[in-house]
């Protein structure tokens, strides 16, 4: 796994989601991103056949496009087509099909 990857990943993450907290609790909402990249890389290590690379920043921006103000074409600029389709696959819009 690249850690430049990673870090770009969460700081833009971290500067969307700056105002968000975890429901119930009064953690950085950031807490939920790295434990759910956490279990990315907890299962890669039980089975190597998927991009470490691109799992672990989908785990991190996946809530983006639906709890802030990121646009589908700033992520674009920022990570590239395919993690932005990547997320906008993981994110709940109803205008998008199952």
């Amino acid at each position: 796994m690249k850690q430049e990857l990673y870090q770009t990943a969460m700081k833009f993450a971290g500067e969307k989601h700056h105002l968000q907290k975890m429901k119930g609790c009064d953690a950085s909402y950031l807490l939920h991103l790295s434990n759910v990249a956490m279990e990315v890389i907890v299962a890669y290590y039980s089975n190597k056949k998927f991009d470490i690379d691109f799992a672990v920043q989908l785990a991190i921006l996946h809530d983006i496009l639906e709890d802030t103000t990121c646009t589908f074409a700033e992520l674009e600029k920022s990570f590239g087509v395919e993690i932005a389709q990547g997320v906008r696959a993981l994110s709940k819009d109803k205008n998008l099909p199952k």
